[in-house]
């Protein structure tokens, strides 16, 4: 999904994997509320770089039990800095995320989730995005969720997103 937004500008882009970085969760010391900067020793301090660097950014995570994947709740954590100094404010994000569980699939206990409770779970993990984005004054100018398995249905939805980042 991602470069299918990213694709779509036909502008060089970086992409980045959270999955694939060490972020460890924020130790709360409040250091950045003095300095702007963490102190935590992770991968974020590259990201921080690229971030105010990029012209956008498009933020993706899989929906785990209505909320964004757990190393991107690390990375939002580690983005308090962006918070407080508003660096980032008015940069151009579009949200991506995808979840839900495939047609007639058991869950254990035999419980079936059915389309309505996906889908609305796959929402409550954009809304943790959106208000992430509010708080860091990103403008958010667009976003698309999937259901897994089936994110060709929106293709044309992710080729829009990758055309208003551009603009």
């Amino acid at each position: 999904m991602l470069k299918t937004v990213l694709g779509t500008t036909r502008q060089d882009y970086t992409l980045i994997h959270l999955k694939d970085l060490e972020i460890k969760p924020c130790s709360a010391c409040r250091g950045c509320h003095e300095t702007f900067k963490c102190i935590v020793k992770d991968d974020m301090q590259n990201l921080y770089l690229q971030m105010l660097e990029a012209d956008y950014i498009v933020l993706e995570s899989p929906t785990y039990f209505d909320n964004v994947s757990g190393i991107m709740k690390n990375f939002m954590g580690h983005c308090l800095l962006f918070y407080l100094s508003n660096e980032l404010k008015n940069k151009k994000v579009v949200l991506v995320t995808v979840g839900g569980y495939s047609k007639g699939e058991k869950l254990k206990g035999n419980q079936n989730i059915d389309q309505p409770t996906k889908i609305n779970s796959i929402e409550k993990c954009l809304h943790a995005l959106e208000y992430f984005c509010a708080h860091l004054g990103l403008k958010v100018i667009g976003s698309a969720y999937a259901i897994r398995n089936n994110p060709q249905e929106k293709e044309k939805e992710l080729i829009r997103l990758g055309e208003k980042l551009i603009s």
